[in-house]
């Protein structure tokens, strides 16, 4: 095992070498061997903001920022900030599995330029608060897995964008060409194999981010088994924020909810739920605390049940 500074500008994973990188303070954290034996991965330094303002929204909009609004349709067609682009994040998904991102990198660089993605011009990120939060975080999630570096979501929902002053309306906005270049990150991604060599080898801190019904497995979602992946911690996506208020919980109030379920900084950690987009709002949320090696796993709770040899268990 040998040691890689942090703020290095990219770190690399070699296939069965185990890494440990600094996470500030002392801490180091364990990257797990590759389980797939493919190529080499590239661990870049992310944009360390994740949130913004709606001032900074607004700031952003009027200096040309390409503007995803990622409600449905139907709320799109009333209303938008004006110049938005409707973004639907189920477009780079494979239909008949539930959320799992799709892999040729050709064919999502292609849907990507069909919502207008440029290369170099910064995009942000607005839709629904409360339940339907964690749409507009699968979207940051997304666009970050494709490469893109310089996304951000905002903190409130389109009241809070209204109270800053810009402008809406019901024009439907055609995306121009795009120019975007796909160039994937492994690194934010678990599949079902790392999944499972994390279980084996308790590397990572895994948390399942559903229910407690789901978590506990009296509630299946359509799925054949119910339950978790053994060894997960149950941190309910929805507790990160204030649904009332319509915003994040202060960052002294998200380390306390984490640390407090064993989610310390330092350690590797995966985020799951049914078909990895509650757990994208978890994965944007420890990207907001700058914990250095988070993934989500986009195959969740749909694909571990179907894999036979997939052990579950179930209760607290």
């Amino acid at each position: 095992m040998r040691l890689l500074p942090f703020d290095a500008p990219y770190l690399r994973l070699l296939p069965a070498l185990s890494i440990a990188l600094y996470a500030g303070c002392g801490d180091s954290v364990s990257i797990p061997d590759n389980p797939n034996n493919t190529p080499e991965i590239e661990y870049e330094t992310l944009n360390q903001k994740v949130f913004v303002s709606p001032a900074e929204f607004k700031e952003a909009v009027e200096a040309g920022a390409i503007v995803y609004d990622q409600r449905s349709a139907e709320k799109y067609g009333v209303e938008h900030v004006a110049g938005a682009i409707r973004f639907d994040w189920k477009a780079f998904a494979i239909p008949e599995k539930n959320g799992i991102v799709k892999e040729s990198p050709e064919e999502l660089e292609a849907i990507a330029r069909s919502y207008g993605l440029q290369k170099g011009k910064k995009v942000v990120i607005y839709g629904d608060w409360g339940s339907s939060a964690s749409n507009n975080s699968r979207a940051y999630w997304t666009l970050e897995y494709l490469g893109h570096n310089d996304v951000y979501l905002l903190n409130g929902d389109i009241e809070a964008l209204k109270a800053a002053g810009l402008t809406f309306n019901a024009e439907p906005v055609t995306a121009p060409a795009g120019d975007f270049e796909v160039k994937v990150r492994p690194q934010i991604r678990a599949t079902y194999q790392e999944v499972v060599a994390a279980t084996a080898n308790g590397e990572a801190v895994i948390v399942d981010t559903r229910t407690p019904e789901e978590y506990e497995g009296t509630d299946l979602r359509g799925n054949p088994r119910g339950g978790h992946v053994p060894g997960s911690v149950h941190i309910e996506w929805t507790r990160t924020f204030d649904a009332e208020q319509k915003s994040l919980l202060s960052d002294d109030q998200l380390r306390s909810l984490l640390e407090t379920n064993g989610v310390v900084p330092g350690k590797y950690v995966v985020g799951y739920c049914q078909s990895g987009v509650r757990s994208s709002f978890f994965y944007v949320i420890l990207r907001k605390l700058g914990y250095p090696v988070v993934r989500n796993y986009d195959g969740s709770a749909w694909e571990w049940s179907r894999q036979p040899d997939a052990p579950v268990n179930t209760g607290t």
